[in-house]
């Protein structure tokens, strides 16, 4: 009798054992699929996903690259650039241009991309207010085009006035980009991704006139006959947005806020946040045109 019993009691004991370990396993696999739930979760809450990366991508690469890109693009080429102008005058006089009358001709190349930075910077609101972030931005690349054209037919013409312009066309299309691209941005981006995305708008800029520098040496485009595809190169850019830009939202605040329309601006946060639920930031945004309503409206004149 004592045998049987040792004999079932050991027969127990392993019995209880291997339960053990199957509700070890059991525990183990759930804690590691609650792990796995978890990172899942803040992925999606960071609100960080490819089609947020993607209009931020034809966002910087189609405004702000330009914007960088026609900064630099006539200073290596400079010299070329110069011989053209002297080329141009003697055929028209039959004469040299002097020294003066090149510095003056140089000095409005440079300051009229500039000037037209200012007044398309002055613009910029307004016609975002108006147009919406994304369809000025969109509207705006016609503006690349017939500044970019200027420039690349201006040697075919033989006329540096058509440079002189279209470098202030291009101004003014830089100008409407430095207001419109960063306001897009901040406007598509989650709150905790606003930095960040507003860090590829600078990056952008200072990487389209790294390009720009390059091109315009001597040894690629920064020769008699090629000079001009370098300052016509702005199209480019242009070409990526108008493809791109056209698949992404329009801003949700501005759709919601200024537009007042909910519907549109909800599937809009949908498309960007890759995600059903974004009820957190259509509130947050209702609260936000409650205050915009309550405040008082300083216009230019009061400044």
């Amino acid at each position: 009798m004592e045998k049987k019993c040792l004999l079932t009691d050991k027969r127990d004991v392993s019995i209880d054992q291997s339960k053990l370990t199957r509700i070890a396993i059991l525990e183990s696999s759930r804690e590691e699929r609650i792990d796995a739930v978890v990172i899942m979760d803040e992925e999606t809450s960071s609100g960080f996903n490819g089609r947020l990366a993607f209009s931020i991508a034809s966002c910087v690469l189609g405004a702000s690259f330009t914007f960088g890109y026609n900064t630099g693009v006539v200073n290596t080429a400079e010299g070329v650039i110069k011989d053209f102008y002297n080329r141009t005058y003697v055929n028209r006089d039959g004469k040299a241009m002097t020294q003066s009358t090149m510095t003056l001709l140089w000095s409005f190349t440079v300051a009229a991309f500039a000037l037209g930075g200012m007044i398309g910077g002055f613009s910029a609101g307004y016609l975002c207010n108006k147009y919406g972030r994304k369809g000025t931005l969109l509207r705006n690349n016609f503006l690349n085009l017939l500044g970019g054209l200027l420039m690349l037919f201006s040697d075919n013409a033989k006329s540096y006035e058509m440079l002189i312009v279209g470098r202030l066309v291009i101004g003014i299309c830089a100008g409407i980009f430095t207001g419109a691209a960063p306001l897009y941005l901040s406007e598509i981006a989650p709150i905790s991704l606003r930095g960040f995305a507003g860090v590829f708008n600078q990056l952008a800029i200072t990487f389209g006139v790294m390009i720009s520098e390059i091109l315009g040496l001597q040894f690629i485009l920064g020769t008699a006959n090629y000079w001009k595809y370098a300052v016509g190169m702005t199209i480019v850019p242009m070409c990526f947005q108008l493809c791109t830009l056209i698949w992404c939202p329009e801003s949700p605040r501005y759709l919601m806020l200024l537009k007042s329309d909910e519907e549109s601006a909800e599937k809009a946060l949908k498309w960007l946040r890759n995600k059903v639920d974004v009820s957190d930031e259509i509130e947050e945004m209702r609260k936000e045109g409650e205050r915009m309503r309550k405040s008082k409206k300083v216009s230019f004149y009061n400044i």
